[in-house]
């Protein structure tokens, strides 16, 4: 007996030893964590409400089924090193947040210690003080005691309140989107396509539309940038180029300038952001008059929505391994992306300008439309084609990081133009044209507005046309809206007149040239004769 009593306080001894190294709970106490779901979904709910203007609901479910995975997938790994659920829960939570942080951390190490001088900016360095902030949590929830029930429970009404602060903005977007009543590019593309009728020209030539983003005209870089572009036009003259050296961009924004060159009319109304992310992708004008006439349609998109790819081209780009540009957003937040760097990869600038290069050895007719955003920011490359890390571009002025960048893409053009030339069976058409000129910066705010204008609109438009006296053909002032109308007129016989080229910029007119941040939608209003003195 004696040897059972001791036995038995001995249990005792090491029972209340065991309960003194579990995490505290309340009692028997449970409660269910459901925060980890929450706070991996916050990020996705997050990016939405902030850009619903231009993101689409479709986009939504795959990275929100993605993330929920990786939620599911870090509660269950968590309970190999943790005591209870309720705990492996809030390590998984903590886990998750810094997942998505890695991307804040990143700018907030580069815009605080970079300045400085200490070359920290690096994903290399930002990993280790990012696996260290995982690494200390996790011990401090391993070794802390605090009240796991009390703790999941906060927990939970926190990550629920965050998601339904983000509610109501979505539910206000959805409304004005399902209300909007702005005209439709569809109804624009299909009146265009009853009027005009194209005869197949012989020899039917290859048609390569080459956009480079935001390339300024000469006079732009020579009065903005003090740079002389005429070396690189020289030698497109030289291979037979036409430079119209008065060309400006007809919309100051992207989406809004190749939707008109690209159905050869201008903007019915005002289109929202939805608008525009919704009109491309289901085709425009110039793709289907030339699909009817036999060519074959390559869409060399870009990672923004509307121009990621086409469903009436024949063959569409593999821009990334996303469907879509949303999902990047979100791979975009965490650790992952210093594996594969998205739209900021240089390696991938350079793959497109070589698979582009395969196209023309291709049997045709065809027609190419190719979107580089470049000279367009971020800035990775120097002049002499060398990447450059963002935390070294920030310290260099935004001008000079435009030019090397423009001086990089002279470069590749003029190569991409030789092969293009070099492996064509027929002697290709090619035009090489800029959506929009480069932002403003804020130096630029002091100057009046039509040199502010005259800057954002000012392109390079250069055209190698075989067959065509292109000094007699092509006016000087020619605009984006009027490339194709052009193109049909001369080889394909079309009974088209040339439009009247107009600028139109953001109403109210503001210095950033972005329509006055959030105004949605885009209102426009014409600016001709503010920048040509010549126009009516």
């Amino acid at each position: 007996m004696a040897f059972e009593n001791k036995s038995s306080e001995e249990a005792g001894v090491a029972k209340t030893s065991s309960k003194e190294d579990q995490p505290c709970r309340l009692g028997e106490a449970k409660a269910r964590a459901f925060h980890p779901f929450l706070i991996a979904s916050f990020p996705v709910i997050a990016i939405y409400a902030n850009n619903s203007d231009e993101a689409r609901l479709i986009d939504i479910p795959v990275p929100l089924l993605a993330v929920l995975c990786l939620a599911l997938a870090g509660v269950f790994s968590a309970r190999v090193a943790f005591a209870t659920k309720e705990r492996a829960a809030l390590a998984a939570s903590y886990v998750l947040a810094l997942w998505f942080f890695y991307k804040h951390l990143l700018y907030m190490v580069n815009i605080t210690l970079v300045p400085l001088g200490l070359p920290l900016g690096r994903h290399r360095y930002v990993m280790i003080i990012w696996g260290l902030l995982v690494l200390a949590g996790l011990v401090w929830l391993r070794l802390a005691r605090f009240d796991d029930v009390r703790a999941t429970k906060l927990l939970n009404t926190i990550s629920t309140m965050l998601i339904l602060v983000l509610l109501p903005p979505i539910g206000i977007s959805l409304a004005k989107e399902y209300s909007a009543t702005l005209p439709g590019i569809a109804e624009q593309t299909q009146d265009l396509e009853e009027e005009i009728v194209l005869q197949r020209p012989k020899p039917c030539r290859d048609i390569y539309y080459l956009v480079f983003d935001r390339y300024a005209d000469n006079q732009t870089l020579e009065n903005h940038f003090d740079f002389d572009n005429g070396q690189f036009t020289d030698q497109l003259q030289d291979r037979g180029f036409f430079l119209a050296e008065q060309s400006l961009a007809n919309y100051p924004k992207t989406a809004e300038s190749l939707i008109s060159t690209l159905n050869m009319k201008y903007l019915r109304g005002h289109l929202s952001d939805k608008d525009v992310v919704n009109a491309l992708p289901r085709g425009h004008a110039i793709g289907r008059l030339l699909k009817s006439k036999g060519y074959r349609y390559y869409h060399f998109g870009n990672w923004y929505t509307p121009f990621r790819n086409s469903r009436i081209a024949d063959f569409n780009y593999r821009v990334s391994p996303f469907p879509s540009e949303f999902a990047e957003a979100i791979y975009g937040l965490t650790p992952l992306v210093r594996l594969y760097m998205l739209k900021r990869s240089p390696e991938q600038v350079l793959k497109k300008f070589e698979d582009l290069k395969k196209v023309a050895p291709e049997p045709g007719p065809k027609f190419v439309y190719a979107h580089f955003l470049l000279p367009h920011p971020p800035f990775v490359f120097d002049r002499d084609g060398s990447t450059i890390p963002w935390f070294k571009a920030s310290l260099r002025s935004d001008a000079e990081n435009y030019v090397n960048q423009l001086i990089f893409s002279n470069g590749k053009i003029l190569d991409l133009v030789d092969s293009i030339l070099d492996n064509s069976e027929t002697e290709p058409i090619i035009v090489i044209q800029s959506d929009e000129g480069p932002y403003l910066r804020q130096a630029d705010i002091n100057a009046d507005l039509p040199t502010q204008i005259r800057k954002r609109t000012g392109i390079i438009s250069a055209f190698h046309l075989p067959g065509v006296d292109m000094a007699e053909t092509i006016p000087q002032t020619i605009s984006p809206i009027n490339t194709f109308r052009l193109l049909l007129r001369e080889y394909f016989d079309a009974d088209i007149d040339l439009l009247e080229d107009r600028v139109f910029y953001f109403q109210p007119n503001t210095p950033d040239g972005d329509g006055g941040g959030n105004a949605r939608p885009y209102y426009f209003t014409d600016v001709t004769t503010m920048i040509r003195e010549d126009q009516p």
